[in-house]
């Protein structure tokens, strides 16, 4: 997206947390990274370059070292699910080259894949989004940007290939080719494919967690022509596959009939984009046009079934400069179809009424919004948005829902001195209910899991207060909020789908650091206390989110020459005392603490031929992560995977 829409974006989505320009790049630092754009919006960013020097392979080695994040489900991509501020990725929109993710196919498969190895950047808006986030932002956004060829020709080149070679101690290895090419200097192509095969892993313990192996292939092409100075139309496709023999339920053990069945996990996405940066009075303007779907199956007793989703959308963005207004304003469409592989409880010619399970449903939500980022002097800034959304769904047993609303978004910002910042923000997001996780419309009886007849949209507010400081190197930063979800759609006790309360998440994050020649260095503390009804979340509370303790995050890094950069991370999570799943007489259990360090060296040997060395659980640590499936009551066990033990990562990139 061109930085004159992000930069929009950004000042709508993020207000809370504004700092001086003088932080450090965000290409420079590992943990909490920052993207600073024009004079002082920002977002918290992952860089493509942070992402190549730890080595990251998956979605949870992506986000890990992120204030106010965590992931749960072990070392197995498939089972891993992420959550921010407390709250599940269910509630976050999620996007990649702006192709939507939101979808759940079987609990947490399919609803965030990506390779992190071709991502550019990672954009990351927490709280209610904004009136441009998108519709149904009710906990925050994702915003994943895939590379193009511009980032990987090297100086002097009008076309290269890279080629990537990885092995991982435990336990596996990494390929990876590309090739890439401009011509003229308005036709840039790329064209890039990897294979990743990872066996089963071991746990800090040295056992073998079973079933956990897998073998992933992705695709990516794009290719961007500039029409002219001001026009530039862009098409990308990507694939993926993930296919391994899983436990029934891949972030879980020892379940009953939890046992190990072939499952393949594709996903592709196109998406069509055409920007115009505008001409005189003329407004700026983005149109982006998408296409995705979404397979997974499962073979189980010589039976091949699954479910699949697909959905296509578009999004049409202006911004129109008016001294000290910006104004933004757009429309949003999206229609999301799911369905039922290979089912047995549908709908067939002489079935009595009550298995009338159609095996798919369909929604879509189409939306505008408006917003005014105003400069009022050189010290007061502030920001108003107002967005409207209006949702449509029918369910597998063909009942219809309708809902719409108005969403309104506030923010008022104060530079105290050149160096401290104050900001105030609220913001409210409202989301219609939407197609169900697609395992619900097959599995088990065919009103297992079905919806009550009258389903209110969820409503969601975030209020903010940030304070930031920037100068000589240092800076700070530190926000509390609360965050509410009314109205919230789940299932409740009679297996049935509706509103079932209100979910309340407070919380604080504060993080500092400096940068000065050779060294920088950052050190995080977040925590949040999730609630639903009054009551703590807890492991059970699939769909909702989880509690965790009190979290730090630590980087340190040294850069002796431009060409080598050593540095050190560790995650520190403190105990917690949780509610066990089980019934209502279930004990208190006491999660354990845990340090997790990681020690990363990258070497530019020559313009050709980057070394990367990664040491992941340094010290060989045996942990459940917190936001991991733990105890249940009836299992006498604990449920979820382990994390990957200690693991010795070499790999290699040549350019030519």
């Amino acid at each position: 997206m061109p930085k004159q829409f992000k930069r929009a974006r950004i000042t709508l989505a993020v207000i809370g947390t504004l700092m001086h320009p003088a932080l450090y790049a965000a290409d420079e630092t590992v943990l909490a990274t920052v993207k600073v754009v024009a004079d002082a919006e920002q977002i918290e960013q992952v860089s493509g370059k942070t992402l190549e020097k730890t080595q990251a392979r998956n979605v949870a080695e992506t986000f890990q070292y992120q204030n106010g994040m965590a992931i749960g489900g072990g070392g197995n991509p498939v089972a891993q699910k992420v959550f921010m501020r407390g709250l599940e990725d269910t509630m976050i929109n999620v996007s990649v080259d702006g192709v939507t993710q939101n979808m759940a196919l079987t609990h947490h498969e399919g609803r965030m894949a990506f390779d992190p190895a071709l991502m550019k950047s990672i954009d990351i808006d927490k709280g209610t989004g904004s009136a441009s986030a998108g519709p149904g932002a009710l906990a925050g956004a994702i915003r994943a940007t895939t590379k193009d060829a511009r980032d990987l020709l090297r100086p002097g080149q009008s076309m290269g290939a890279q080629l990537g070679v990885g092995v991982f101690d435990n336990k596996g290895w990494r390929s990876s080719v590309s090739a890439y090419a401009e011509f003229d200097k308005t036709v840039d192509v790329l064209v890039s494919g990897s294979r990743q095969d990872l066996q089963s892993y071991r746990a800090g313990n040295g056992q073998e967690v079973g079933n956990s192996a897998s073998d992933q292939d992705t695709l990516l092409a794009k290719a961007s022509w500039r029409l002219g100075e001001q026009q530039t139309l862009s098409v990308s496709h990507s694939q993926q596959n993930d296919n391994g023999a899983y436990n029934f339920r891949p972030n879980m053990v020892g379940w009953d009939g939890n046992l190990p069945i072939p499952q393949d996990l594709k996903r592709q996405s196109s998406s069509l984009k055409y920007a115009d940066h505008g001409a005189r009075l003329l407004p700026k303007f983005d149109v982006n046009l998408y296409r995705s779907e979404l397979e997974g199956m499962r073979t189980d007793k010589g039976r091949r079934y699954g479910e699949a989703m697909k959905n296509h959308g578009l999004d049409v963005a202006f911004v129109s400069d008016f001294g000290q207004h910006w104004l933004a304003y757009g429309v949003n469409y999206r229609r999301d179809q799911t369905r039922a592989i290979n089912p047995l409880h549908v709908l067939t010619a002489g079935s009595p009424d009550s298995l009338a399970n159609r095996g798919r449903e369909s929604a879509s939500v189409a939306g505008a919004y408006v917003e005014d980022n105003y400069q009022i002097n050189g010290q007061w800034s502030a920001y108003g948005g107002l967005r409207f959304d209006r949702y449509r769904y029918e369910d597998n047993f063909g009942q219809e829902f309708d809902s719409q609303g108005a969403s309104p978004s506030l923010a008022l910002n104060y530079q105290i001195t050149p160096a401290w910042k104050s900001s105030v923000r609220y913001a409210r997001a409202l989301r219609g209910v939407g197609v169900q996780e697609a395992f619900w419309m097959d599995n088990g009886a065919p009103d297992l899991v079905h919806n009550h007849a009258r389903i209110n949209a969820e409503k969601a507010q975030t209020v903010e207060l940030s304070l930031a400081y920037a100068a000589g190197g240092w800076m700070a930063n530190g926000q509390i909020f609360r965050q509410t979800i009314r109205d919230f759609i789940g299932t409740g006790g009679d297996d049935a789908r509706g509103n079932i309360g209100k979910v309340v998440s407070d919380g604080y994050e504060l993080s500092g650091g400096y940068q000065g020649g050779q060294w920088s260095g950052r050190l995080g503390v977040s925590q949040s206390k999730p609630k639903m009804n009054g009551t703590a979340l807890a492991d059970g509370d699939f769909g909702v989110g989880t509690t965790t303790g009190r979290s730090w995050l630590a980087n340190l890094e040294y850069r002796p020459q431009a060409n080598i950069s050593a540095g050190w991370n560790a995650r520190m999570v403190e105990s917690l005392s949780y509610r066990a799943v089980g019934p209502k007489s279930a004990p208190d259990m006491r999660k354990a603490g845990y340090a997790v360090h990681d020690a990363y060296l990258q070497w530019q040997v020559t313009p050709a031929l980057q070394i990367g060395l990664v040491v992941k659980n340094l010290l060989n640590k045996y942990y459940y992560d917190q936001a991991t499936y733990a105890y249940n009551v009836r299992m006498k066990q604990v449920l979820g995977l382990a994390e990957v033990g200690r693991d010795v990562r070499l790999q290699a990139n040549w350019k030519f």
